[in-house]
């Protein structure tokens, strides 16, 4: 069970009657939380995300990285084979809208002398 040692802490506070005890009990307990939450984090959250994280890493090199590999792999070499195409198809593009702008600039400017 996760977070079990602050039990301890509440247990041991009687409920107080005036607002001055109040505030010393809220200074005991915050003071106790504060000491115990390194032993928490210790002892109980990183083992806990430790299992977490084997059992997740587990899931991804049984499972996942074989469907990704298998998927995604090709799919990746797809695009980047048809990104090299654009590239080279933009750079034709271009080269013809820039020859084509000058070709009519100069039909217009010829046409105007």
């Amino acid at each position: 069970m996760i977070f079990n040692s602050t039990n301890l802490i509440f247990a041991q506070v009687s409920p107080p009657e005036t607002m001055e005890e109040v505030k010393e009990k809220g200074i005991i307990i915050g003071k106790e939380f504060l000491n115990s939450l390194p032993r928490i984090i210790e002892g109980e959250f990183l083992p806990y995300l430790q299992k977490v994280w084997a059992f997740l890493k587990k899931i991804w090199n049984s499972y996942i990285q074989g469907i990704w590999s298998k998927y995604a792999g090709p799919f990746w070499n797809d695009l980047m084979y048809r990104k090299s195409i654009f590239s080279e198809e933009f750079a034709k593009e271009k080269k013809e809208i820039t020859d084509d702008f000058f070709r009519i600039l100069n039909t217009i400017l010829k046409s105007k002398k």
